[in-house]
């Protein structure tokens, strides 16, 4: 059995404890059991472990870890060609400041509630929510992104989307609508203006990334056109001390 495990200085430090990713073709029970010995002499107390396939035999739990599915994650993608008409509800504008306000990092965690951070239990409280105003807070700076398209109405941001470089493919970060604008067509002109940003910068592709259990977010990107290209489960081993 191939995999590997790679510690994630920047997650150990957020989290406080040692966070690993682990990447395996496939696996099997005493692979599993491989895995945990190799995090347990690491000293690693959160492994992301990611297949392409679920788990079909659970390994047996034992008092010394947990294992937590806590994402299906779903890639989308979409060749891009003609600019597309924007609709006209509300004025969008670029941001890209050295700070984010509270309206925009209020947006941000709003956009994770269906993410694994937030709906594992096991993360330690308050972690999500800072987690996802860094995200924002770096994207606006330029650090995580290279664009941020908001959306106002009345002066009040009702939407907005982060745009970066992922390995020459237009990649959608963060995309969150206010609770108060919903259902007038934000979601849908966020999406066309960051495909017409990217066919500006001469991407040819572009993609987002959701969870399965997120089916508003779904339902969106397959309204624009977006097709899945990858599924990857995600789960969450913690290593009990």
């Amino acid at each position: 059995m191939n995999y590997n495990i790679e510690h994630l200085s920047w997650d150990s430090s957020f989290f406080e404890f040692a966070v690993a990713r682990v990447v395996a073709e496939s696996l099997t029970i005493q692979g599993f059991e491989e895995i945990i010995q190799k995090l347990r002499e690491q000293g690693i107390h959160l492994g992301y472990l990611l297949l392409d396939e679920p788990l079909i035999e659970r390994p047996k739990r034992t008092d010394e870890w947990e294992l937590v599915l806590a994402d299906e994650k779903i890639t989308y993608q979409k060749s891009l060609s003609n600019f597309q008409e924007v609709n006209a509800v509300g004025e969008f504008q670029i941001v890209m400041e050295k700070y984010a306000n509270l309206e925009m990092i209020n947006l941000a965690i709003e956009s994770g509630k269906f993410s694994r951070f937030c709906l594992d239990k096991r993360m330690p409280k308050g972690k999500f929510e800072e987690l996802y105003g860094l995200w924002i807070q770096n994207s606006v700076s330029g650090n995580f992104a290279d664009a941020v398209i908001i959306c106002k109405i009345d002066n009040i941001i009702g939407g907005l989307v982060t745009l970066a470089n992922k390995n020459r493919v237009g990649d959608i970060g963060i995309i969150a609508v206010d609770e108060s604008y919903r259902g007038i067509g934000i979601g849908k002109a966020l999406m066309r203006a960051a495909e017409n940003w990217f066919i500006e910068n001469k991407y040819l592709i572009s993609q987002v990334v959701t969870q399965e259990i997120n089916k508003p977010a779904k339902q969106l990107y397959e309204k624009c056109g977006f097709e899945i290209v990858k599924r990857e489960f995600v789960y969450h081993i913690w290593m009990n001390s």
